[in-house]
């Protein structure tokens, strides 16, 4: 085989000759995707094309075919490289309708070109076609022939089908092709081999990490296994694609585990072009008393044509079984009140000695709250009711990290992002600046929802759009390291988007920005959905609970550091104000001069 790449682009010409048939033959019904994928004659905005969909009722096409032929382009391959691993290998089925003003008897050529390649292919068996003025669907079989076995197919290349005619006998007859319309359906039954394929799939736990095997034991929100398959196909995958469900079964000592058969896995783009290959999605939380046993995964794809393609990647399996109580485990349990206690105790004898007074301390108090900065690579979870100050509290945090020129990327969810702008600016957070050198990009999911035309470089036709969302948030993230996420707030996708879809969507999120040794933040109302709630603390590095609530008739706000992973933080609550030009101020019994 020739260089692909070569600057000399020859063509690929399959001289594929008919068989003799008298009238119209159905289409033999699709089961397995090496036996072929139908492609449609179309009219398309670019020319005449094959499509995976027929044309509607409105579409009636017919053009001569004789003496210039006509030329159909196939959908564009896709993949991530040149080589897209698929091929042609087979027999070509032909459903024309075709028809003549005059009674002709005709023979008809398939040609198949590509550029790149200098493979040549012949066909076998001549035949001819009898015509009559009535338009009739005529099947006709082609076999392609090749020293290699098959054609292969390469990606961003473009590849032709052309029909031609001999000489007709009368040479004047005026004959037509068909197509396009629900009653004159012109098609091509083709031999794709190998065309989709899971890739890899990766099992990680609550966290994030891979893992191999789960504590039988694990408290409740540990108990959850991620699954995400990687998956290929050259006509396009995600939402528009080719690519119609993406299937997830569990097996375990007794055969498929109940509610965990043929589980629909949710589409992620982790990638602002979405590239091959495209991550798909599910989970399981395996219930108290599951078997310690090995455990298998079998991922199935199913085309947009009714195709199943099944996984040969290999065996993709975990096991679960008691564990010893890992490091995470005992640092949650030490920072959530063992050592936590005890690293306090100077402070508390102080609070003793100057229980009479309070004093204000500024937003950098919250930092001796969580220990020190949040580190790079944390996913935090706020939450909170109605007025407690989580979008305050991102704001404050994420003007932090742009003092310290990291990068930041703010997902408005509940407002527009002109009025977040706004609001940090009554608050002393001027980010024009940083807007301006590009340290900071909003993404707007709010604008569209409440009927403006979005105005933001990054935006979201609906807020319930996960995967265009998850998109444009990969697309301001440029694959930068140590961009930061603030996502304000999930509660509205909670109407929209099914929880586990949710879930998914911040562990990929949340996955992505950690690679990227970023912090990802994310509020959410508390009562939004309980379900959520609880998975997302558990997937969480820190949670950050704040409350308002009224004490004596005066409105109070306070916040508290539920949970910091592997760091010594302070748990009480702080009870804060958020202040005008000044932002949030927090009331602690430690004047600033002891600290």
């Amino acid at each position: 085989m020739g260089n692909p790449n070569g600057r000399i682009a020859v063509l690929l010409i399959v001289c594929l000759t008919t068989a003799f048939a008298t009238q119209g033959l159905r289409v033999r019904a699709v089961s397995s995707p090496h036996e072929g994928r139908i492609l449609y004659l179309s009219q398309t905005n670019e020319g005449r094309g094959l499509t995976s969909s027929p044309a509607g009722p409105d579409t009636n096409r017919s053009l001569p075919l004789f003496p210039a032929g006509l030329s159909f382009i196939l959908p564009t391959i896709q993949g991530p490289s040149l080589v897209s691993g698929a091929s042609l290998s087979g027999q070509v089925s032909f459903f024309l309708w075709l028809a003549s003003n005059t009674t002709s008897r005709v023979q008809l050529q398939a040609t198949f070109t590509q550029t790149g390649s200098n493979t040549t292919l012949t066909g076998v068996g001549p035949g001819q076609i009898s015509l009559s003025s009535t338009a009739r669907e005529y099947h006709l079989n082609y076999t392609i022939q090749s020293l290699t076995g098959g054609i292969p197919l390469y990606a961003g290349i473009p590849a032709y089908i052309s029909l031609a005619l001999q000489s007709p006998t009368p040479v004047s007859s005026d004959i037509r092709l068909f197509w396009g319309s629900s009653a004159k359906v012109s098609r091509i039954v083709m031999p794709f081999t190998n065309y989709a394929s899971v890739q890899s799939v990766k099992i990680t736990d609550y966290r994030g990490a891979e893992n191999q095997t789960f504590n039988v034991q694990a408290p409740p929100n540990q108990n959850i296994v991620f699954f995400t398959a990687n998956i290929r196909d050259i006509f396009g995958t995600g939402s528009s694609g080719d690519i119609s469900l993406v299937n997830l079964t569990i097996s375990g000592p007794q055969g498929p585990v109940r509610d965990r058969t043929n589980v629909t896995m949710n589409f992620f783009c982790p990638q602002g072009a979405c590239p091959q290959p495209a991550q798909y999605e599910a989970f399981w939380v395996y219930p108290s008393g599951t078997p310690e046993a090995t455990y298998s995964a079998v991922i199935d794809i199913i085309d947009s044509q009714g195709n199943v393609i099944h996984d040969t990647s290999g065996v993709h399996s975990f096991g679960i079984g008691r564990l010893a109580p890992p490091f995470p485990y005992l640092a949650a349990f030490i920072s959530g009140g063992g050592l936590g206690a005890a690293g306090l105790a100077t402070g508390a004898v102080y609070l003793r000695r100057r229980r009479t007074k309070e004093y204000l301390a500024p937003f950098s108090f919250f930092e001796q709250m969580t220990g020190g900065e949040v580190p790079g690579g944390s996913m935090v979870t706020v939450e909170g009711n109605t007025g407690a100050g989580k979008t305050t509290l991102c704001s404050e945090v994420m003007y932090e990290d742009l003092k310290r020129g990291r990068p930041c990327i703010y997902v408005a969810a509940d407002d527009f992002p002109d009025r977040i702008r706004d609001q940090m600016r009554g608050l002393g957070i001027d980010v024009g600046g940083y807007e301006s050198v590009g340290l900071l990009s909003f993404v707007d999911c709010y604008s569209a929802e409440a009927g403006r035309i979005p105005t933001e470089k990054y935006s979201v036709p609906s807020v319930g759009d996960l995967t265009t969302l998850g998109v444009k948030i990969s697309s301001a993230l440029q694959d930068q390291k140590a961009t930061n996420l603030y996502l304000d707030s999930l509660s509205p996708f909670v109407p929209r988007a099914k929880p586990e879809s949710i879930v998914s969507f911040v562990h990929a999120i949340g996955a992505k920005v950690r690679g990227l040794d970023g912090k990802a933040f994310f509020t959410m109302s508390t009562g939004s959905d309980e379900t959520i709630q609880r998975q997302m603390e558990d997937m969480a590095d820190c949670v950050i609970q704040m409350e308002a609530f009224e004490e004596k008739d005066i409105r109070r706000r306070r916040l508290r550091i539920r949970k910091f992973r592997n760091r010594r933080h302070q748990e009480n609550w702080a009870t804060f104000t958020i202040e005008d030009g000044k932002g949030i101020i927090f009331y602690t019994k430690q004047s600033r001069r002891s600290s």
